[in-house]
Formats: structure tokens, C-alpha cells, sequence
């Protein structure tokens, strides 16, 4: 079977355009891995796409990686970013 990476990059190299939900897979990937700078990367792409809750989603994301990664305001930036946007997962939150 193929790699899920693999996979992405099949999808990227197949879509005219980057395909709602496809950078956010690859954030998530990256994610996995250990790769924080880059799954920020592609979590930014993703709250470009249309759709509120996919951004939300994203901007939470991109606290918490940036949480990880020791960079407070960034992290209380993107953090407000989703509350504003209507973040409200406190289960989520509470073991975060």
C-alpha cells in the first residue's frame, strides 16, 4: 500500500487547485510526524479555503502547534482568531 504522503502528493499533483480539506490532511500528516513548522504551513493554506468550520478547525490547530513550539503569542493569536470565529470544543480544550 502506499504511504499516506504518497497519497497527498498523488492528490496535489492530480487537482488543478488545491482541493478543500487536502492542506489540512497534509497538516495533520505533518503533524503526525513531528514536523510543527510544517503542518503550520499547511494549516494557513486551509483557512484560505472557503468554509467556517474548516478554519476554525485550522486556527485551533495552528495554537496548539505553535503552543508546542514555545511561541506564546503567536499561539494566543491564532487561539483568539478561533474563539472569535466560533471555537467553542472546551472538551477538547480541557486536555489540550
Amino acid at each position: 500500500t502506499e504511504s499516506a504522503a504518497a497519497l497527498l502528493e498523488k492528490a496535489w499533483d492530480m487537482l488543478p487547485k488545491p482541493e478543500r480539506g487536502l492542506a489540512a490532511l497534509a497538516g495533520k500528516l505533518q503533524q503526525l510526524e513531528g514536523n510543527a513548522e510544517a503542518a503550520i504551513q499547511q494549516y494557513e493554506i486551509e483557512t484560505k479555503s472557503e468554509g467556517q468550520e474548516s478554519r476554525v478547525n485550522q486556527f485551533y490547530s495552528i495554537a496548539r502547534l505553535y503552543a508546542q513550539l514555545g511561541k506564546k503569542t503567536d499561539s494566543l493569536k491564532w487561539l483568539k482568531e478561533a474563539f472569535d470565529t466560533g471555537f467553542n470544543a472546551k472538551l477538547v480544550m480541557k486536555y489540550d
